[in-house]
């Protein structure tokens, strides 16, 4: 049988807290709180759980699938590709110009999502979305309610909305085109007309006959002919003249009859998304959190001062926003409407530039042709005027047939496909998208589960709990003399001690080497034993150590508890409280009268007693010097369990007088900030610290540290 107490139970709990969050702060925290925040975040779980699905409403989507082609299909000619048109279409569908005359119908601008919002367009335009539908060109207008009939009417309703508009905007301008193309047309034919009547004119008076009509025109004469290379050049610049000028005048039409429009949703995007306004919610977001935590604290409530100038700035604040948003989409518009009238100038520029350059170029070669003419009529001697007359009708009728053609074409081309079809009208949803809010679940269930531990987290960084000795050392800037293991269900086998009993024993034993065997310590006498506050197994520590000198030294050695408030000696070792220190010091007893030598044969025990004053004044009227004394002149070594320093202010009287002084520290117990106080006071007081025991390590850590070097057990 082990000669030595029973230890006293003790907890392995608590975590560190750091002034950061760290893997090892985390790990701890689980180690500490599990057992308490894993069923209590459970039980958030599930609640949180719970109100999701009362609280949940499905979304149902309407979907109508549209054909957007970026190159405009075509029947005889093709367009080209305009990269911009599908985003401009996606932007069409959701602007007020197709959700406007959508929120006017009866049916719609009555639904229960709409009515009461004060921009139902915005709203409507929030519901509405355009996503890709796989490949390059086929796209879904998606409609999002809490209602399947909703979703299915405003669904089908912004469709037909949208290719109203489409339909009126792009007929529109080709028909524009047909008909300035058409005047063209007319002028050109009675131009040539005009010029058939006038050679008409010069064959009767050249020779009798009407040559304007007559057949076998050989255009094989043309070609030979050195003015004829020029003609074919003019005759293509006037045709691609006129095309140019009906479509200047159609688009300055299009200018003056379609106006800028800015949509109110760009522009709110853009101010939201602005730095200034963003600043501004979060100085309101802080100011805000500011005074929650004001009134929080506060035992006036909302009548506290500074909570109402809080609430008075934050009103301010929100006043400033507001003025800063209404100024801000104000210049956000007008810069939008400057950007795209630029955008409208620049184009008619260069379609002014365009039709310049074919004007210049008309010019030069009809100067080139009237040149080559004159040189013409020079080198021969008959009569050109009428085959010059001939030549320029051969030529408009050309450019009417080429402006014929063209118009043609365009005719042609109105029949061709859509750029964008209707693929298939929205049907209605027959369930919703998430008829199981898995999202919300798995947040609110991690969130639940969750706060348990982050509410432990935040509670030990706010305690900084001592979890090993490096904190000591580097927080502290103390020194570590010994590790204690933890001292808890310590059973016998067979009449042996067990492991964890050994490796505590063993632990012991290494403090009491380094104290005995200390240079420092040669003529050390008396040791007390003290902890920040209670609960630290500064007792344990002291028992044991007062247990294992007795026990290795064969010397006669004393323990005395001298915390008077709360004894716990007498129990450890099953001792009468009294007589005791409490009743030697107020001269009661004498000391051999008190002490009971009966548990060890070498080591004596001088219990509390029984406290019936001041301690204070017990420990400071000079009995306890008295007795010191007195105990030194009978043991050779005397091992004080003393209150705890920061609770207790005589423990620094007690401390004093010892030859050295050792400051329990219990793991995943004490507290950083405690530990240095407790130090900094015995420092203060005068007391030889001679550096800290962690109390309550591990045995599997105490292992890997230290080893065990024991046989089989």
């Amino acid at each position: 049988m082990s000669h030595y107490p029973a230890p006293r139970p003790s907890g392995d709990s608590g975590s560190p807290a750091a002034g950061l969050i760290t893997p090892k702060l985390i790990l701890n925290v689980w180690r500490q709180w599990w057992k308490i925040a894993m069923p209590l975040g459970l039980i958030l779980a599930a609640v949180g759980c719970v109100a999701v699905f009362a609280v949940y409403r499905p979304q149902y989507e309407a979907k109508s699938l549209l054909w957007i082609d970026d190159e405009k299909p075509y029947i005889l000619s093709p367009s080209g590709v305009d990269r911009d048109f599908v985003a401009d279409q996606q932007g069409l569908i959701r602007s007020s110009l197709v959700l406007g005359p959508v929120i006017s119908r009866p049916e719609i601008g009555e639904l229960p999502e709409l009515a009461g919002e004060d921009d139902p367009v915005e709203k409507l335009a929030d519901m509405i979305r355009v996503k890709a539908a796989g490949g390059t060109k086929l796209f879904h207008l998606v409609c999002t309610s809490h209602s399947a009939e909703n979703a299915h009417l405003i669904a089908n309703a912004v469709t037909e909305s949208y290719f109203r508009l489409a339909d009126e905007f792009e007929a529109g301008r080709t028909t524009r085109l047909i008909e300035l193309l058409e005047q063209a047309k007319l002028e050109k034919e009675r131009l040539v007309e005009r010029l058939k009547d006038n050679i008409r004119v010069l064959s009767r008076q050249q020779s009798g006959d009407d040559l304007a009509a007559a057949p076998g025109w050989d255009e094989t004469q043309q070609r030979i002919n050195p003015l004829a290379d020029l003609q074919a050049r003019l005759h293509t610049v006037r045709v691609e003249l006129e095309v140019i000028k009906s479509q200047l005048k159609a688009f300055e039409e299009y200018l003056q009859t379609t106006p800028i429009q800015v949509q109110d949703d760009e522009v709110g995007k853009l101010v939201a998304d602005s730095a200034e306004v963003l600043n501004l919610k979060q100085a309101i977001s802080r100011r805000q959190a500011e005074a929650a935590e004001t009134l929080s604290r506060s035992a006036r409530g909302q009548n506290d001062p500074q909570y109402q100038r809080l609430q008075r700035e934050i009103a301010a604040d929100e006043q400033f926003l507001a003025d800063s948003q209404v100024e801000l989409a104000a210049e956000l518009k007008r810069r939008l409407e400057t950007e795209q009238t630029v955008a409208r100038d620049e184009q008619l520029a260069t379609m002014r530039e365009t039709l310049e350059a074919y004007l210049v170029r008309e010019r030069v070669l009809e100067e080139a042709l009237t040149q080559q003419t004159a040189k013409l009529k020079l080198s021969r001697t008959e009569n050109l005027e009428l085959e010059f007359r001939r030549r320029e009708l051969l030529q408009e009728e050309k450019l009417l047939e080429s402006v014929a053609e063209r118009l043609h074409l365009l005719r042609t081309e109105q029949r061709a496909p859509a750029r964008v079809e209707l693929k298939q009208p929205a049907t209605m949803p027959r369930s919703p998208e998430d008829p199981i809010p898995f999202k919300q679940l798995v947040l609110a269930g991690g969130a639940g589960l969750a706060l348990p531990f982050l509410l432990a987290l935040l509670w030990e960084m706010q305690l900084q709990r001592v979890t090993d000795t490096r904190q000591l050392v580097e927080h502290g800037k103390l020194s570590v003399v010994g590790e204690i293991v933890h001292a808890s269900r310590f059973r016998s086998r067979g009449g042996r001690v067990n492991k964890a009993l050994r490796l505590f024993e063993e632990s012991v034993d290494h403090l009491r080497t380094h104290l005995v065997l200390s240079q420092s310590l040669e003529k050390l006498q008396v040791v007390a034993v003290l902890s920040a506050a209670s609960g630290e197994g500064k007792t344990t520590v002291a028992a044991q150590l007062a247990v294992s000198l007795a026990r290795s030294t064969g010397e006669r050695t004393l323990l005395i508890d001298s915390d008077l408030r709360a004894p716990d000696v007498h129990d450890l070792f099953e001792l009468e409280l009294e007589p005791g220190l409490a009743q030697v010091l107020s001269h009661e007893v004498a000391l051999e009268q008190a002490v009971v030598g009966s548990w060890l044969e070498c080591l004596d025990v001088l219990p509390a007693g029984r406290l019936c004053t001041n301690p204070h004044k017990l420990v400071g009227n000079g009995a306890w010097r008295d007795l010191l004394d007195e105990a030194r002149a009978r043991y050779r070594y005397v091992v004080i369990d003393t209150p705890p320093v920061l609770p207790a202010g005589e423990s620094l009287v007690l401390a004093k007088s010892a030859d050295a002084a050792i400051l329990c520290v219990r793991r995943d117990v004490s507290r950083v900030d405690q530990v240095q106080r407790s130090y900094e006071r015995l420092h203060a007081a005068g007391a030889n610290l001679v550096g800290c025991v962690m109390n309550g390590v591990p045995r599997r850590r105490y292992e890997h540290s230290y080893g065990y070097y024991y046989g089989n057990e």
